[in-house]
């Protein structure tokens, strides 16, 4: 365990995997979510959070928007130098720990993703501004708001720069002194704005169409000015907090020459059985759910006292089958999903088999049973494993916890005997160099089938038992090469 920190222990006292409601998943468990259910549903857009295991119980580190297997990719230095990130991952390499991921919320538009995004990042917290844990440098959403710049580094918000005269050691440094952002300082200098250039490059010629947006007449409660920078100097308030409400249309924030722009917030309003609330997040935590399931319930039409109060929500119709009584071999559910849950399987899946005569034990209220198409009999094939039989490879694989595909290789490896099958397709079958197919562990005494199940067993990351088993400093680490 790494040496605890003071901000280390407020960290600890909080309960992350039950507040944020996180199913914590494996790089092996994240890519099988990935082959099992496609884009996560066919939904193409998610938030994700990484989670850290050197401080003795899961802690977020990092948060973000993804799309196919983004939230797998970090594992090397970030291509915006972010140090803490990278030093969390490299210490996990070095203790042999697996870095755990959990899927947030799923989306089908990129701009619900980044909003998403944002507000998870608020809600955790960052750690570079002694909000939180996380070691993300921007605010989340679309680009890089609220991003921190190191003094001395390359990059452009970095280096040394003069402003009106004064020199800063960062754009960082400039925005705070200014209350201008550092897009709109960078500007300036590339339009060769007098007195504003990079302390290395000097002043640069100017250049027609100077920042004109930043140049209309302001309106804010304590009154009319020039330009978005007059506000900020006469009202105290950073430059870009006017420029934000502005957009956002917040009351008495505008363009003089365009009026009030339409409220719009990133925390959306909704109401639940009559009951406003502020945002998404406070809605799921007064139902005790999560905010990913509150998200879907308020587009379901099964959920019609769920409703999104801005107007920019629409629901969409769900399959009316979920929602179905429910029998499973004489037991009764409310609804098809309960039933699902319960059973360890997805919905849709379930909806399947209550349509379908190869499932006599599960009814749906008013579902008519059909007949399997004779092409697809093939489906129904017995599997043995550990001396218990199964009709299906569906029924098998969630007596076992393994998806479909991982079954049927087993089925097939000389290495696996507890998995056998009737079927020709599923037959043993022999390497063809004649190696053994699989490498047993054995760590501490203990004996593993092979690296994968040492890795489940353990957690030391398979790399780093492979490595340890080469490794004479690690007596304890040996393998065992067995036909």
């Amino acid at each position: 365990m790494s040496k605890l920190k003071p901000h280390h222990l407020e960290w600890l006292k909080i309960d992350w995997v039950t507040v944020l409601d996180a199913k914590l998943l494996t790089r092996l468990e994240f890519n099988q979510l990935f082959q099992i259910r496609g884009a996560l549903n066919e939904r193409k857009y998610y938030t994700y959070i990484l989670w850290r295991r050197d401080l003795g119980k899961p802690i977020p580190f990092y948060a973000g928007k993804g799309v196919n297997r983004r939230a797998a990719q970090h594992t090397a230095p970030s291509e915006n130098h972010n140090s803490r990130k990278w030093n969390i991952l490299k210490r996990h390499k070095t203790q042999g720990l697996e870095i755990l991921t959990s899927i947030a919320n799923t989306f089908d538009v990129e701009e619900d993703a980044y909003d998403a995004e944002a507000e998870l990042i608020d809600l955790i917290g960052r750690n570079d501004l002694s909000a939180g844990p996380l070691a993300n440098r921007t605010d989340g959403g679309d680009g890089t708001r609220g991003h921190i710049a190191k003094r001395g580094g390359e990059s452009a918000s970095a280096r040394p720069v003069v402003i009106e005269g004064i020199s800063y050691g960062s754009l960082t440094e400039a925005e705070d002194a200014t209350g201008l952002t550092g897009g709109a300082l960078a500007q300036r200098i590339s339009f060769g704005w007098p007195g504003h250039f990079f302390q290395d490059e000097g002043q640069q010629p100017k250049r027609e169409g100077l920042l004109l947006r930043y140049k209309k007449r302001v309106r804010v409660p304590e009154g009319e000015f020039e330009s978005l920078s007059a506000a900020a100097e006469a009202t105290g308030e950073p430059f870009r907090r006017i420029y934000k409400r502005i957009n956002y249309g917040w009351p008495g924030y505008y363009y003089t020459e365009e009026g009030q722009r339409p409220r719009v917030s990133r925390f959306k309003p909704c109401r639940v059985d009559g009951k406003d609330f502020h945002s998404y997040q406070a809605a799921a935590q007064s139902l005790n759910i999560s905010t990913a399931a509150f998200a879907v319930r308020i587009r379901s039409t099964n959920y019609p006292d769920y409703l999104d109060t801005t107007g920019t929500i629409p629901k969409t119709a769900r399959n009316p089958l979920n929602h179905v009584k429910t029998w499973i071999a004489g037991e009764e559910f409310d609804t098809a999903s309960e039933a699902a849950r319960h059973l360890g399987i997805e919905p849709g899946t379930l909806i399947a088999q209550l349509k379908s005569s190869n499932f006599p034990d599960r009814i749906g209220e008013g579902v008519k049973k059909h007949n399997r198409n004779a092409a697809l009999a093939k489906l129904a094939v017995p599997v043995t494993i550990r001396g218990v039989s199964y009709d299906t490879l569906s029924e098998a694989s969630r007596a076992d916890g393994i998806d479909i595909n991982t079954l049927k290789k087993r089925c097939r490896s000389p290495s696996e005997p507890e998995y056998l099958s009737p079927d020709p397709d599923l037959a043993v079958v022999q390497p063809k160099d004649g190696r053994p197919a699989k490498i047993k562990v054995v760590i501490d005494g203990v004996v593993y089938k092979s690296v994968n199940s040492a890795f489940q067993a353990t957690g030391i990351a398979r790399a780093e038992i492979k490595k340890r088993i080469d490794d004479d400093a690690w007596p304890n680490f040996k393998r065992l090469y067995e036909a």
